[in-house]
């Protein structure tokens, strides 16, 4: 009887023991939480401190942060960083109001990022943060971004930059096959269906977006080959021209469907957009 006692302590023991285990395991990760839920603590005091010394309300600052979505927890605990470095510095919050040069300031906390072995990602996260700070005191980006922090962010974002892959064009045959289909009969299609062909030749042999070609203008140049003018205003806004020359497969040339849709249009149509005609 003794034993079967001693058996049965031995098994609340160990079931204790798994318990007991278990909590350990899952009491870290809340630690954690709380842990980054503190470091961005000091972070969205200071944020929302410079814009209440500008006269925003309460409601008006959680507007603002709103905008950021989940974004914000990063942006708080970067703030965060450069709060603790610039109070090791002597300085106070007051004393943040009074700068006249932040790209100083940033520098040089970037610089003592780069001491503490700080990564690349980290190091770019904390540019964007800390110059957000100050575009919210009312520094133009210009003042913010020098000469000499774009020469210190260069290897960062050089490091971080994101490799462009090709991407393959799928289903190009299908669409260069119907393109083909509908060429038999080029002069009976509606305008809605001769300007989808020629539009859909030229993606084929250009990468544009459906966008920029809508807003195209064409020309002919005197070697029968037709130049396309293209204004770009995806990232940096630029024009592009873009020469198209004959191919050994007419049906699917871009130049025999814009000749043929130029050959609908009156002459004093000629120097307007490609779509002039469409209705």
């Amino acid at each position: 009887e003794n034993s079967e006692v001693c058996e049965c302590g031995k098994k609340r023991g160990r079931i204790e023991a798994r318990r007991t285990d278990a909590k350990s395991e899952k009491t870290p990760s809340i630690g954690r939480n709380t842990r980054s839920a503190a470091r961005g603590e000091k972070g969205e005091q200071l944020f929302k401190w410079i814009l209440s010394r500008r006269q925003f309300t309460s409601e008006a600052i959680d507007k603002v942060i709103e905008g950021w979505h989940s974004i914000w927890r990063r942006h708080r605990q970067r703030i965060d960083e450069f709060e603790e470095f610039w109070m090791k510095q002597g300085k106070s919050w007051d004393d943040l109001m009074t700068v006249k040069d932040p790209e100083v300031v940033i520098s040089n906390f970037l610089a003592q990022q780069g001491r503490s072995k700080s990564s690349d990602a980290n190091t770019n996260a904390c540019r964007t943060a800390i110059g957000m700070l100050f575009r919210i005191q009312g520094f133009q980006e210009k003042e913010i971004s020098g000469f000499a922090l774009k020469q210190m962010m260069k290897k960062p974002q050089y490091a971080t930059r994101k490799k462009r892959k090709e991407e393959p064009i799928y289903k190009l045959d299908i669409l260069l096959r119907y393109i083909q289909g509908k060429f038999g009969y080029i002069e009976q299609l509606s305008e809605q269906e001769h300007m989808g062909c020629e539009i859909s030749s030229i993606m084929a042999f250009a990468t544009f977006r459906l966008t920029e070609i809508h807003r195209a203008k064409a020309t002919k140049n005197e070697d029968c080959s037709w130049q396309l003018y293209i204004s770009v205003q995806k990232g940096d806004d630029y024009d592009l021209s873009v020469t198209f020359r004959p191919v050994s497969n007419q049906q699917i040339c871009p130049i025999t469907w814009i000749a043929s849709w130029f050959a609908r249009r009156s002459t004093s149509d000629q120097t307007k957009p490609l779509w002039w005609r469409v209705s």
